[in-house]
């Protein structure tokens, strides 16, 4: 064989075996997304302990582009506008309803406190996440941190045959989170009502969050929170409706340990 019919069967070849190939993609397992939502939702909670009123600042950020003809990549940071505002004290939460949409990307989180140094947290919002941001600490230098908890995606909704998975009729979700600085480790955490009568393991340190316990809704539960050495730390109450999902978070100085339930859909 000629060597030019040589090159022209293997070109033949190829191109069928190619278009074989692409032909038996199964598509039904893992569909091809049509567009992608490059957003962010979000939903910031001060826990800081001894730090008084913060006042809080959400900036987006872009590559610099003078960074990159250097070849060293760094963000540059609107300052002009804040994707999301608010002042907060010891356990509230911004927005108060619900959760900000912002850009996915490069964030940085700006809060100013009345009786501590000013912070400014740098984090990655990603894209078509849920998410809740907790700051969380004291107001020794250096004492605070952001954790960042992201919940699901976006496109779960409730409602929706992505989000159906996770919001059954008839049932309510709960988790847990440990923002106290001096609780030390939570253990477990007791749940009672109706035909309920379990202990949740825990294990969360401070700035640790547990995964989430699916109940009964329409029940009123009491919960017991205890530490790894099987202490009382807290106890409170909570009705889940149903479809829709809470994290308690466990706040504020051991001396004064507070819960509060945030609605997370």
């Amino acid at each position: 064989m000629r060597k030019a019919d040589r090159i022209k069967l293997s070109v033949i070849v190829g191109v069928s075996l190619l278009a074989f190939i692409v032909g038996c993609v199964d598509t039904s397992v893992q569909p091809i997304p049509t567009s992608v939502n490059y957003r962010s939702q979000i939903s910031v909670v001060d826990l800081t302990v001894g730090t008084g009123t913060a006042t809080l600042n959400v900036y987006g950020g872009v590559p610099d582009p003078d960074s990159l003809k250097k070849n060293i990549l760094s963000i540059k940071y609107d300052l002009s506008t804040s994707l999301l505002n608010g002042s907060l004290t010891l356990g509230a939460v911004a927005p108060t309803t619900s959760y900000q949409d912002v850009p996915a990307g490069a964030k940085l989180i700006v809060v100013s406190y009345s009786s501590a140094a000013t912070d400014n947290f740098k984090l990655t919002t990603d894209t078509d996440y849920k998410m809740r941001l907790f700051i969380i600490g004291d107001n020794t230098a250096g004492g605070r941190t952001l954790v960042k908890s992201t919940e699901r995606y976006i496109f779960q909704a409730p409602g929706t045959s992505s989000g159906d998975p996770l919001f059954p009729a008839g049932y309510g979700w709960v988790k847990f989170f440990n923002g106290s600085p001096d609780v030390g480790t939570v253990g477990d955490v007791v749940v009672k009502g109706g035909k309920i009568d379990t202990t949740f393991a825990f294990s969360g340190d401070f700035g640790k969050g547990s995964g989430y316990l699916k109940l009964p809704s329409g029940t009123a539960y009491s919960f017991t929170v205890r530490s790894d050495k099987q202490d009382t730390l807290a106890t409170f109450s909570q009705t889940p409706a149903s479809q829709h999902r809470y994290t308690t978070v466990i706040y504020d100085a051991k001396a004064s340990l507070k819960t509060k339930v945030l609605t997370d859909d």
